[in-house]
């Protein structure tokens, strides 16, 4: 699915740019697919999905295993190289800000698996270079990445001018500072699922400006994160840090490849989302986190397993000290 969504968009991409279809023919299902302008080539991919940020989200996943896949054809887990290139090209294409996250996040667990002096000595400056020449490539994701990193900088507290920064990163940090105003004063259980809507109309740094009066992400406080401070608090966030954490599994092992790299692709998805959509059901998020806990406890199976069943080697061996010792009776 991961494949043909990301050649799809890369195929709108070349129609839009050849003139053959703009929008409101078969591409686009005449019409019924939405259009976001920007990026490099006219528009951001967003194809199925509602806005290029989701695509990209949750498209994430796959992204991983993509990348994996291409960097160690000899260890992949599904995609071969042009399939891998397939995807990696159509999610870049949606030109979302999630991007620079994901293949960050990515480099880490590549790192953590794969050895860190290596990735830090060899890797890190082609990486470095990577997200710099992503950033930078498009106007979209450089300014909504100085916008971010401005505001988050110069973390103004009670007012400042919204025209200054980019209009995700001034409502990303304004429902960061509602979720924790709400947190500081409901700190253990929130204030209960559904109600950062309520504590954004007390504590929000924007609510009163005429550009957001439509109160934007209002219901999913932008981030997963924030939501959850927001309105589960101390319980909440711990029990998810618990289930990440405890759940992780850090390193591969040649029994255990393609576990390694369903969670791994699984908690890309997750992190993501903690850091950029925060509603709980949204493109199957309950699902990624059943299979991040799934994969953990059948890796946990397989290594109980492999105690308990002797290796047919080990087995040859005592059969064979057995051997020796009736015979050295014997004599």
């Amino acid at each position: 699915f991961a494949f043909f969504t990301a050649l799809f968009g890369i195929i709108q991409v070349v129609v839009y740019n050849l003139g053959i279809d703009t929008g409101k023919g078969p591409f686009w299902f005449f019409g019924t697919l939405s259009l976001f302008p920007g990026g490099l080539f006219g528009f951001r991919v967003n194809v199925f999905f509602g806005e290029p940020t989701y695509y990209a989200m949750s498209m994430s996943g796959a992204l991983f295993v993509a990348i994996h896949d291409l960097i160690y054809a000899n260890k992949a887990f599904y995609f071969k190289r042009f399939a891998a290139s397939v995807v990696i090209l159509g999610v870049y294409l949606s030109f979302s800000g999630t991007i620079v996250g994901s293949f960050a996040f990515i480099f880490i667990l590549l790192a953590l698996n794969y050895g860190v002096i290596r990735y830090l000595l060899i890797a890190s400056p082609i990486a470095l270079m990577l997200f710099i020449q992503l950033i930078t490539t498009s106007n979209d994701l450089e300014s909504r990445y100085d916008g971010t990193l401005s505001l988050f900088l110069d973390a103004p507290t009670k007012s400042f001018n919204v025209y200054k920064y980019h209009g995700s990163s001034v409502i990303l940090y304004d429902h960061l500072f509602v979720a924790v105003q709400n947190f500081i004063n409901h700190p253990l259980f929130g204030t209960g699922i559904g109600s950062h809507e309520i504590a954004y109309d007390k504590y929000s740094l924007i609510k009163n400006h005429i550009i957001y009066q439509y109160r934007p992400n209002v219901k999913d406080a932008s981030s997963m994160f924030n939501r959850l401070l927001s309105e589960t608090g101390l319980f909440g966030i711990g029990l998810f840090i618990f289930l990440i954490v405890s759940a992780f599994i850090k390193k591969r092992s040649t029994k255990d490849d393609k576990l390694w790299i369903i969670s791994a692709a699984c908690l890309v998805v997750i992190m993501i989302n903690m850091a950029r959509q925060g509603h709980y059901f949204l493109n199957g998020f309950p699902f990624y986190v059943w299979m991040y806990y799934s994969v953990f406890k059948e890796r946990k199976n397989l290594l109980i397993e492999g105690k308990n069943n002797k290796p047919v080697f080990f087995e040859q061996n005592e059969q064979t000290m057995k051997s020796i010792e009736s015979t050295n009776k014997s004599k």
